[in-house]
């Protein structure tokens, strides 16, 4: 069984043109969510809401272990957070992303699209990143302010822990417009 305990919920609310996206959480303290062994190609999510929406191409918000996972998507995104895997790592004490590959796109263009990632594009939680890989473009384009970028991780929130182990990051990170914040590896 490669994907366990995950739930998929309607985002309409968000007006995203996605019907449904992954969305992980932990159903109690004691377990973690997982996807494992999953690849996903050829496919094209947008989120059209200008405020706190969190897109990735696995999952919008992540609070567990993604392992194993390939994605070659095409994202593109004017919410708060957009990441190759994930948009947002939030509220846990042992997310991991293990052996992640993005090999997709990810375009920024609202004005509150600032945190980019090639496998997470905002963490406010202590998240380790091992053997992950991006080799997709991050653009954003939003017309004014700071952009938060990084091949692998976007925003690092301060408070929490991050471990980044054997990750590389090959694709192009870049923001024409604005003030950034970026490295090849975390923003």
């Amino acid at each position: 069984q490669a994907i366990k305990r995950i739930k998929f919920e309607e985002l309409l609310k968000y007006q995203l043109k996605v019907k449904y996206m992954l969305y992980m959480r932990k159903n109690n303290p004691e377990t973690l969510t997982t996807v494992k062994n999953l690849k996903l190609k050829n496919s094209y999510f947008e989120s059209t809401f200008d405020g706190s929406v969190y897109l990735g191409s696995i999952t919008g918000s992540s609070q567990g272990t993604v392992d194993t996972v390939y994605s070659d998507a095409i994202l593109v995104s004017t919410g708060a957070a957009c990441g190759g895997i994930a948009g947002i790592t939030i509220k846990t004490k042992k997310a991991v992303y293990k052996n992640c590959w993005f090999d997709g796109s990810l375009t920024a263009n609202g004005k509150n699209a600032r945190y980019l990632g090639g496998i997470s594009g905002m963490n406010k939680a202590d998240v380790s990143f091992l053997h992950c890989l991006n080799s997709g473009t991050i653009t954003s384009n939003i017309p004014k302010g700071a952009a938060y970028m990084g091949g692998i991780a976007g925003q690092m929130t301060n408070g929490y822990s991050y471990v980044i182990d054997d990750c590389l990051n090959v694709g192009q990170v870049s923001a024409p417009n604005v003030k950034t914040y970026y490295a090849a590896i975390a923003g």
